[in-house]
Formats: C-alpha cells, sequence, structure tokens
C-alpha cells in the first residue's frame, strides 16, 4: 500500500528478460543500502551492479553499500568487473571507500544515506497528526541480542517510562515491550520522532533518530554481555560510518550495565549543523551525477 501510494515504478521485473526490455531509460542507478552485499559466501546478484544495462547506457550508484567488508579473491574480481562499467561511484561508508580504493577506484566519493536528504519537517509530513503518543523508551531491534532484550526493559524502568517495541517482525511480540506490529510508514516514524529516548541496533533507526533530534543508544548486534568490551570493534560499518559522521559514537553502548544516556543527553545543536553541511555537499554530487546523464531535449 505504501508503495503504491508513493513510489513511481516500472512493471515488476522477475527474470533478467524483464530488466532487458526496460526502454526510454536516461540513467541507470543503483542504491543504496547493501545492494553489493554478496548473499552467503560467493553468490550475488549482479544486477544489482547493473550488469542488465546496455555498454551505451549512463550508469551511476548513489550511496552504494557492500554490507561487510571481506570477500574472496573471486569475488572481488568479478566485482572489479562489473564496477568498471559505472560512469560514477557514490558509496554510503568510510569502509566502501576503502574497499573500493584497494580495487582501484580512486575517485568515489562518500554521501549521505537516501532518508537524511531530507531534513526532518519533510519526513514529518507523512506522521499522523490524529495520534497521542505520550511518553515512552522505543526499542527499534534487528537481531537477535537476548541482552538488547534485557537492557530495553531495565533501561525503561530506570527512566521511568514505559517500553514500547516497533517491529515487522511477528516473533518479536513476545519479547520485551508493548508490541506495535507492522506500523505504515508514517506511524512508525511518529513512533521514533515522538519517543523520550530509542535504543536500537539499525542503520536506519539511528539514522531517523538523529534526524528527528531523538535521544537514543545503539547496541551493536550480535554480542552477549560477557563481550560487551569487544563490540565497538565489531561494530556493523554502516552504524559506525554515520555515528563518526556526526560526532556521536559515544552513544554506541558498551556495557549492558550503562545507563547514563538517561541523563547523558546529546546536544543537537552541532549534529545537525553536521548533517546539514553534509547534505548540502550529498545533494550537490548527486545534482551533478544526474546533469551526466541527462538527455538533452
Amino acid at each position: 500500500r505504501m508503495q503504491n501510494k508513493y513510489l513511481y515504478l516500472t512493471e515488476r521485473c522477475e527474470t533478467r528478460e524483464d530488466l532487458n526490455r526496460l526502454s526510454a531509460v536516461d540513467i541507470y542507478m543503483t542504491g543504496s543500502d547493501q545492494v553489493w552485499g554478496p548473499i552467503g559466501n560467493e553468490s550475488y546478484d549482479d544486477a544489482y551492479f547493473l550488469a542488465f544495462a546496455p555498454d551505451s547506457a549512463y550508469k551511476v550508484s548513489y550511496a552504494g553499500s557492500f554490507g561487510r567488508t571481506v570477500f574472496s579473491d573471486d569475488v572481488v574480481e568479478k566485482y572489479k568487473s562489473l564496477l568498471r562499467r559505472y560512469d560514477k561511484i557514490t558509496v554510503r561508508e568510510n569502509s566502501a571507500v576503502k574497499i573500493l580504493s584497494n580495487m582501484g577506484f580512486n575517485d568515489v566519493l562518500k554521501v549521505l544515506d537516501p532518508t537524511l536528504l531530507i531534513d526532518k519537517s519533510e519526513w514529518e509530513k507523512y506522521i499522523p497528526d490524529n495520534k497521542t503518543y505520550g511518553k515512552y523508551v522505543l526499542i527499534y531491534q534487528l537481531h537477535n541480542n537476548p541482552d538488547m532484550d534485557e537492557y530495553a526493559v531495565n533501561f525503561a524502568r530506570k527512566a521511568g517510562l514505559p517500553l514500547i517495541r516497533v517491529t515487522p517482525s511477528l516473533h518479536h511480540i513476545t519479547r520485551s515491550g508493548k508490541a506495535v506490529f507492522l506500523p505504515d510508514m508514517g506511524e512508525f516514524l511518529g513512533y521514533i520522532k515522538n519517543a523520550e529516548y530509542m535504543i536500537t541496533d539499525s542503520f536506519h533507526g539511528t539514522a531517523f533518530a538523529i534526524n528527528f533530534n531523538t535521544q537514543f543508544v545503539n547496541v551493536l548486534s550480535g554480542k552477549t554481555k560477557e563481550s560487551a568490551d569487544s563490540i565497538i570493534n565489531t561494530t556493523k560499518t554502516r552504524n559506525q560510518s554515520i555515528l563518526e559522521l556526526t560526532n556521536l559514537t559515544d552513544r554506541i553502548l558498551g556495557d549492558f550495565d550503562d545507563f547514563s544516556f538517561i541523563n547523558n543527553k546529546i546536544d543537537f545543536d552541532s549534529v545537525n549543523s553536521l548533517i546539514c553541511e553534509h547534505r548540502k555537499q550529498s545533494i550537490d554530487i548527486l545534482d551533478k551525477i544526474l546533469a551526466g546523464g541527462r538527455k538533452d531535449d
């Protein structure tokens, strides 16, 4: 329903032949979240590298993301071949710049995730104005981490607030917090915007918390209390990159007994200035990329 309401799409493409039949295309663009990540160790879908696009077509990426940092030699060689067909490459994370540099691509630019290209006033237009949220701690969790569940319960109790969980996964309704199952886009954004605090292991949960100036804690996934000291060294690179960009790496939870975030609030004035600066740069880069592929009238 959201897709039909907001997105302008081609007919559904289910095969390579369907992709090959796309016509009247001025620009082919790849973007953004983990589009170049292998499935398993060796398998990947070269459609996300625009392998179906004609050699003569104008091909670019905006905020391309690998989702991992280690690849087999065979995958690296294939990636090199596929990415050489691009006219311009931009990526989302520092790690992606490094990966591509090691492959011999030295003119790659880093840009903001697309969700950050518009500010909170634009996103707020999608939030229903007929709902009262109250005060609460929000948990938005992607990965299985019982310690994160326990931490969220304890955090909410110490903050003196109820715990609400937004989730697209039905099995999460048995976890901590009052579950809001599969909210639509506007309701999802509303829960983030109106939360007193947000606890998340999600990149986009973190990005929207930053955009809405919501106090948040970033829990790095897949770790237990016993290994909490090593979490920062094994963070998923997409989370690390946005937190480094905004000088918010101190919002990474390194100790499941640390509840200092309740009183240690983020100064969003400096964060907003940084995001605004990088938003302008990213939009300028995007405009220049698109200009290179526009056909004359």
